[in-house]
């Protein structure tokens, strides 16, 4: 009803998998081949306790998914994908962004 869906990311990424991951980490926004890619459909998988798989009125993914099922599918998957150099990296050059614009901290 107005919020994030899959048919919004297929509109620009219709084939492969996009992953948008709120600031906060608790929520995720993903278009249908994430879906797919995480075994997530109409027949399931649950809920899982303390998580949210949005499903709209005919029990399919509308690509929003809250707190544990991010936990335990999403950030797994991803990080799976990329090997501790290219993190390494990654995590270096957005310190050295912060740090750019004056900031001197930051908390994982």
């Amino acid at each position: 009803k107005g919020g994030p869906s899959k048919w919004m990311l297929e509109c620009f990424f219709p084939v492969s998998p996009v992953y948008l991951g709120a600031l906060d980490l608790h929520s995720c926004w993903v278009n249908s081949a994430a879906l797919a890619e995480l075994g997530i459909s109409r027949d399931g998988p649950p809920n899982p306790i303390g998580g949210e798989i949005v499903r709209d009125s005919a029990n399919d993914p509308t690509g929003l998914l809250f707190e544990n099922i991010v936990f335990q599918m999403v950030w797994p998957l991803l990080s799976n994908n990329v090997d501790d150099a290219t993190a390494d990296a990654q995590l270096r050059a957005a310190l050295d962004a912060y740090n750019s614009e004056g900031v001197t901290s930051a908390v994982d």
